[in-house]
Parts: C-alpha cells; structure tokens; sequence
C-alpha cells in the first residue's frame, strides 16, 4: 500500500540564520514521502538566496516569494495550504527543526487513530543557539498531567476549553501534523485576519470536530530567541486582541459546558484590563456581547464593563485609579459568581 503524502510547509521571514538547519532537517526525515512548499514572505536579509539554493530539490515542489509583505503568517500558512496535496500537512516554522523521526511517528499516530484531526508531540524548547532549555511538558501542567497519566488520544470535547483556553498544551505549530480533511473545518476567513493566535484558532476549530492525539516523544525542537514574532506580539498587545477575536468566535459558534463557562470566564478576569489598556475596545465588547449572549455573564456585570470601557475611551490614562481597583474588584466577583 502507498504511503500517504505530506505536505510540508515552510513559511519564512528573515530567519536567515535558522533556515538551513530547518530544512536539512526536513531532508533528513526518516519518512520521505514528501513535498516541500518553501514560501517566503518579502524577507529583508539572505533567506531567498538560501530557499533558491535548496528550490531544485527533489522534494519542493513550490517555492514562492512575496515581493511585498503580506502582514500576517497566517496568510502564508493559507498560501502554503492551498498549494498542498498531501493527505497530511506539516507546518514547518522556519526557526524551529526537528528529530528525524517527527513524521514517522506522527504519520504513524494517524494510521492508527482515524478520528484524529491533529497529532502533536512534546517538544525541546531551545535558545538561539540550539542549547536546550526545558521541555514543553514539564512546563505546562496541563501536558504535564496528559503525558503522567499516559494519555494519548483527547476525545472529551468539555476538556477543549481547559487545554487549550485556560492552558495551551500546543505550544509550538512546528510540533503538529494535521490531517487535509481537518483543515477544511478552519475558517480561512477569520484565520487571515489573526496575526498570532491563528494557530490557536486551528486547533480549536479541528479539536472541536475530531479526536487529538499526542505523541509524547520529544520530537520538535522549539527554538526561543529575542526576534520571536509571539514576543513582538506581546509587546503591542496583538496577542491579546487575536485571543479575544478566537475566543469571541468560539463563544458564538458553540455550545459551552460548565468547564467552559469556568474557563471563559477566567480568560475574561485575566485579560479583560490588559485589552482595555491596549485600547482594543471594538474587541473587548464583541467579547463581552459573545458572553453575555451564551449568559456567561449577568446583565449586571455586563453593564459594569462597558462602562469602564466607555470611561477609559473618554479619559484614557486620566481615569481616576479608583475607577480601575473598582473594576478589578468586579472581575473577582465575577469569576466567584458570574
């Protein structure tokens, strides 16, 4: 029987450094029945000089380069996979590498799970410079307790909120290999509107249809440096207005159980100030017209919120800090009795 082929996805931007160790080790897979997507998304440094010298290889089958920036990875993941014609797909980042073995056990995690949608392994993180710096299920608790428990397969679809709202056991796409017919439940629409929680928007839109499996081998290498485009995002505060329009879009489109209202609801108490300050205030009342719609939240609670949205956009830093403590005060409540 022919082995299935996986479309492997590499969307670059400056990553000049990094890129020769990603693709050889993509080469260098165990599992050969491949092809290789290379895009890159207008870099400024030597990536294209370095794509063009792997493009004759026999396993790409594409190499596109934007001549202009198109503002988001997700796009590039969308160009990646509308070119695609594997039955798998691998979303390789550019600064990240792996164990020669990643697809082998991945694909095989697939064949033997049918009702997967999604199959990921632990992952290394390391620094600039390769060293190893901790492994990603002994950080998160939540993976933490998955792997202790020796939990391969996650069908329970009240733990979605839990694994990946209130925790994110993926931490890192490089470590995920998704079946095509998955990633037709992604809405591409929205998907091309996120700047850095479209990964996140994947998952819950794949994990909400089908089975996840985690392979517990540490087969991903998660390299963290200063140019990381999730710190960048911190740093303007996109990372919070993208969590909001996922979890705004989740909230709507399903029905929530008591673990996702508690989930929710903690997301809102933590995040809820962070956005108001990051002035994202078309995002924050979509979030909370979402939670008062599914009754996450009373009308009174509601009330509260908007109104210090509408002080903070009238007098902004001048808001008088009592006003803030106030508020503080209302989202512990809510968390205790929404």
């Amino acid at each position: 029987m022919a082995l299935p082929i996986v479309s492997v996805i590499v969307p670059n931007y400056n990553h000049e450094g990094y890129l020769i160790q990603r693709l050889d080790s993509i080469f260098d897979q165990t599992y050969q029945n491949v092809e290789v997507i290379l895009l890159d998304d207008a870099s400024t440094d030597g990536s294209v000089a370095i794509l063009e010298d792997y493009k004759s290889h026999p396993k790409v089958s594409h190499l596109v380069v934007n001549q202009v920036n198109s503002g988001s990875l997700f796009k590039q993941w969308i160009k990646g996979l509308e070119l695609a014609k594997g039955q798998y797909i691998w979303i390789a980042e550019s600064d990240d590498y792996s164990d020669p073995d990643f697809l082998k056990f991945t694909v095989e995690a697939f064949e033997k799970h049918q009702k997967a949608g999604l199959v990921f392994t632990d992952s290394k993180v390391v620094d600039d410079s390769g060293q190893p710096l901790s492994v990603t299920s002994e950080m998160n608790t939540a993976l933490k307790k998955l792997k202790d428990s020796g939990t391969t397969v996650i069908q329970d679809k009240s733990d979605l909120t839990h694994n990946f709202i209130s925790n994110l056991i993926i931490w890192n796409a490089s470590s995920v290999l998704f079946s095509k017919t998955a990633i037709d439940l992604i809405d591409f629409e929205v998907l091309k509107t996120l700047k850095n929680a479209g990964d996140l928007f994947s998952y819950l839109s794949i994990g909400l249809n089908t089975d996840i499996v985690f392979v517990h081998q540490q087969l991903n290498y998660f390299r963290t440096h200063h140019d990381n485009t999730t710190k960048r995002n911190i740093l303007s505060g996109e990372l919070f207005r993208d969590r909001m329009i996922v979890i705004t879009h989740f909230v709507k489109n399903n029905t929530l159980g008591l673990e996702s209202k508690t989930s929710l609801n903690n997301f809102l108490t933590r995040n809820f100030l962070t956005a108001v300050d990051f002035s994202y205030f078309k995002e924050v009342r979509a979030l909370l017209k979402s939670y008062k719609s599914k009754q996450l939240i009373s009308s009174k609670f509601y009330s509260k919120l908007k109104t210090y949205i509408l002080l903070y956009r009238i007098l902004g830093k001048k808001l008088p800090y009592r006003f803030r403590n106030n508020i503080k005060q209302v989202l512990n409540e809510m968390a205790v009795h929404p």
